[in-house]
């Protein structure tokens, strides 16, 4: 499903160039569960960056699903990143102005993929899954910042993309509605979904298949969720 080889990335600085990430390979597997791990600064927001190709490459070769990633021009690498990815963010990004239907409709809106009917029953749909269907004509700061990440979840399945990536997803939330946001990506592995996560949270690595743990732009580790427990620890 996702395949980086040699992938490096270097950051201009005053000081020199800082490289974030290493030459650094590695595969996912359709239908896996993965967690990215490490200390703030390791390369783990780089590393998904390169996966989506919000950020230029500096060496080497990202492929998703047979998709060279950083080979496309940018106009077609937005409508490819729509119809493929899901992509979950920390702080939500949802607009501010719109509501919460409006919100989720945005991605099919872009990539033209449905009606506009079909586009607000697929969004009313979404909704329902997250349990915010009744909710779903307010705005984003009538609610609370769980919720808010559960309609960014909904938006990012808008398009029924193979690939959810999320940073932090879980980062601002207390611990049950952690759980209920880990249980979503665990529903979505389970019908299919690639889900890669990063996350400094030890409990909700455990959650994962496998767990990738990255020191100074480097891979350190490549292991099942549990034998990772105290690396994981470790860097927090």
């Amino acid at each position: 499903m996702i395949k980086l080889q040699d992938v490096a990335k270097a950051y201009q600085t005053p000081a020199g160039n800082f490289h974030a990430l290493k030459n650094i390979s590695v595969s996912i597997d359709h239908n896996e569960f993965l967690c990215i791990v490490g200390k703030s600064g390791a390369g783990k927001t780089t590393f998904l960056n390169m996966i989506t190709g919000v950020d230029s490459i500096s060496n080497g070769e990202v492929h998703v699903n047979g998709t060279s990633v950083h080979t496309m021009p940018e106009d077609q690498l937005a409508l490819w990143r729509g119809l493929n990815l899901g992509i979950i963010y920390q702080s939500f990004e949802l607009m501010p102005m719109l509501t919460l239907m409006e919100n989720v409709m945005l991605p099919m809106d872009f990539c033209h993929l449905y009606s506009r009917k079909k586009s607000r029953e697929r969004a009313r749909e979404l909704l329902r899954m997250v349990e915010l269907e009744d909710h779903m004509d307010k705005l984003p700061n009538a609610i609370s910042g769980g919720q808010q990440q559960r309609v960014a979840i909904a938006r990012a399945l808008a398009n029924d993309p193979p690939v959810i990536v999320a940073d932090e997803p879980t980062g601002r939330l207390d611990s049950t509605t952690a759980e209920t946001i880990l249980d979503i990506f665990e529903k979505l592995v389970k019908e299919g979904k690639t889900v890669v996560m990063v996350t400094h949270d030890a409990s909700a690595a455990q959650r994962a298949t496998r767990v990738l743990q990255i020191v100074d732009g480097e891979i350190q580790s490549n292991n099942t969720g549990n034998l990772l427990m105290k690396s994981i620890v470790s860097t927090n």
